[in-house]
């Protein structure tokens, strides 16, 4: 299941597949497969997702990201952290 074709459809339900890092023979290593993905980043990211592989039943692909600029965990969207959310709502009040 670690392969190159599924790391595209895993990764495709996200964004634009834009590279996927797997060995020479196209199988992945470890228990991890790394894909490049261009994503909208007004959206919040997506944790994980339901993917439907070949015949298989759907399984759960959960995401890891790498090289995030700042990031709230909170709501899952880029260019600010829960710290300045904490400082918006006070202010606010």
């Amino acid at each position: 299941m670690m392969s190159k074709e599924n790391a595209e459809v895993i990764g495709s339900t996200i964004g634009k597949v834009e590279e996927v890092d797997v060995l020479v023979s196209g199988q992945g290593y470890g228990r991890f497969l790394r894909v490049r993905v261009k994503v909208e980043i007004g959206q919040p990211l997506c944790r994980g997702r339901l993917v439907d592989l070949e015949d298989r039943d759907p399984i759960w692909g959960a995401f890891r990201y790498e090289r995030l600029p700042v990031f709230c965990y909170k709501c899952g969207k880029l260019n600010h952290n829960e710290r300045d959310r904490q400082g918006k709502s006070k202010s606010r009040g």
